[in-house]
Formats: C-alpha cells, structure tokens, sequence
C-alpha cells in the first residue's frame, strides 16, 4: 500500500484533536455523573447537555474517525498479526487493568467511607469469573470503568480493518450508507457494541484511502459551524419535549458529523497558531489521562463526599467544571515519572512504554 507520510500541519493537529476530544470525554465522566441525578440544577443541567450530549458524544466519533484514518498508514509498515499483536498491548492491556484498578478503589471507597457506588453496584450477583469477562476485559461492553468500553469497540475495528480497508477500496464513499443501513436495521454486535464507532472508524479508513491530510476537512468551516449551533440548539429544544436526540437515529449521525469536524477544525486552528513544542509532551500523556481519568476521580468524588456529601448544589459546581483540568496537570506529570519504570510496567499501565529506565 503505497503512501506519502503525514505532513507535519496534518500530524499537530491529530494530537491537538485527540487532546481535546479525551479532555471532553474525560469530563462526561465526573462523578456522580449527572445524567443519572433526578432534577440537578438548571445550570447544571445544562452545562451537561453542552459537554455530555454534544461535545462528549461526538468526540467518540471524531477519535473513532482519526483513528480509522491513521490505521490505513499503520499497515504501511506492519502486517495484520503484528498489528492485532501491538493494539492489544495498547489497547485491551491497560484498559483491563484500569478496570481492576477502579474496582480496587470502588471498594476502598466502600469501606472507609461506608458509600457505595455504581462501580461496586455492577459487582453484585456476579461470580469470579463474570467480573474477569464481564468487568475487567469488556466482553459484553460492562466495564467496570465505562469509558473505556470506548476501546474495547476500537480494538475491534482493528481487528476487522482488513476487511473495512479492502471494502472500501472497492466501494468508496458507498460503504458509508452501506455501513448506516445495517447499524440502523441489523446491528453489528457482538462484534462492535456502538456501530457508530465502526462507522466512523470506516469513514476515517475510505477517507484516508482518498486523501493524504486532513485538508478536505479543514474547508468545511462554514458547514460544521452551522450545524453545530443547529444540534446545541436542538439539545436545549429537545429538554421541553418528550423526545429524545437518542430516538433519532439520523440526528445522532449529524450531531456527530457536525461537532465532530468542529473538533478536527479546532485542532487544526491550534495546529497552526499554537506550535509548541510542549504540545508532543502533552499528547502523549493524553492516553494515559484518558485510561486512569476515572480511578482519580473516584477518589476525589470520594473525598467530595467526606466533606459536601452527595450533593450536587452549589459549590458542586466547581468540582464539576475544574476537576478534569485538575487532573490533566496532574496526570501529565505521573506520566512523566512513569517513564523511568520498566518497560513491562508502563505498558500495563499506559500501554506503551517511551523510555527506558534510566
């Protein structure tokens, strides 16, 4: 498969998107997770529907897009089985022991505190081996840490991009629509839980099949802008009706499509305004901010209880609106030290290892 390499604009901004895409999905995560509290706060209330419903939704589908776009040029230089081999080290990995890790903390928590939570919750009525299959390794898409179901879904679409590369050299743009029929009337569980994320995982591959940059997206400003105020819009209209933007299927895709290129044109604006060289630090402490976001704050919203109780009334708020930039300065600081541990080590953990041990 012949290729030209990632021009440099085209590389900064896939890590500035990723930056931003895992800083929202991060924060859809606070704890106690307000989608599941019954009348929180208007203000609350929507500052969710902005970041859950809109940001956080539609940064699965621009990384899952990123994602399929970069496999066309990973099998440049590495074939199927060494691929599945290097994505199951970065992905399944970690992603299992980030699931222990958050049960270890779900039942500290429970003991010192005497709170349950939904981690724990999910435990109860499962025997050992369920919680192995089921919590830890994501088989039915149960996590014990639900975000990173996300790359349970990613890895299978790398399992099948052989597939999803040689369909689309022959179908092109067609296999799009193609895919959408049979998510919509079929589905393609159990392979992939959110065919969404298959989805635009083969938009990325048909797309990097056609073009070497992100450059054709980088001109739909005008499109993506509008419709992003359409979905915000829609999201608040949608609170004052029985309806849901979840009963909608071919509403789900253009929220995405919209906000989605939105991110990616985000990124590329950084790309070419802010061009620090820091930026390569941060990027690649974004996957591991991402894998460990939810055991530190299990432990904050821990800690939060101790003293505010469960409360989500003021001043909740700021622990809703600060506790992901918090943990980004921390987070990108333990990555750095965990790059002085053995390689074993940092790939459980984060699953890749940058340096050596000193």
């Amino acid at each position: 498969m012949e290729s030209k390499p990632l021009d440099s604009t085209t590389s900064l901004q896939i890590k500035y998107c990723r930056i931003l895409c895992i800083f929202f999905m991060c924060m859809v995560h606070v704890p106690p997770g307000l989608d599941l509290i019954d009348n929180p706060p208007l203000y609350l209330d929507a500052i969710e529907t902005v970041i859950g419903d809109v940001f956080g939704r539609a940064s699965v589908a621009a990384l899952s897009f990123i994602s399929g776009f970069l496999i066309v040029y990973n099998f440049i230089a590495n074939d199927w089985l060494t691929t599945i081999r290097k994505r199951f080290v970065a992905l399944v990995v970690p992603m299992a022991f980030w699931n222990l890790a958050i049960i270890v903390v779900g039942l500290m928590i429970l003991k010192v505190t005497g709170a349950s939570t939904s981690v724990v919750e999910k435990l109860e009525g499962l025997e050992l081996y369920e919680i192995v299959l089921f919590r830890i390794f994501t088989v039915d898409y149960g996590g014990a840490t639900e975000s990173l179901n996300f790359l349970r879904d990613i890895f299978m679409c790398v399992v099948l991009s052989p597939a999803i590369i040689w369909l689309a050299k022959r179908l092109s743009w067609l296999l799009i629509p193609g895919l959408l029929i049979v998510d919509s009337f079929i589905s393609f569980q159990p392979l992939v839980m959110r065919g969404m994320i298959l989805v635009f995982f083969s938009f990325g591959v048909v797309y990097s099949l056609k073009f070497d940059s992100l450059s054709q997206v980088n001109k739909l400003k005008i499109p993506a802008l509008i419709g992003s105020l359409i979905v915000i819009a829609l999201e608040f209209a949608f609170k004052y009706t029985e309806l849901s933007s979840s009963q909608l299927y071919f509403y789900e895709i253009f929220k995405r499509v919209s906000i989605g290129t939105l991110a990616i044109l985000c990124a590329y604006f950084l790309a070419n305004t802010v061009k620090s060289g820091f930026i390569h630090s941060i990027d690649r402490s974004t996957y591991f901010l991402f894998l460990a976001h939810n055991v530190f704050f299990l432990v904050c919203w821990g800690a939060w209880q101790l003293l505010f109780s469960q409360s989500v009334e003021f001043p909740y708020v700021f622990f809703y609106l600060s506790l992901t930039a918090v943990w980004f300065v921390i987070g990108f600081y333990l990555r750095t030290i965990l790059n002085f541990f053995p390689r074993p080590i940092q790939q459980l953990v984060t699953g890749k290892a940058y340096r050596n041990r000193s």
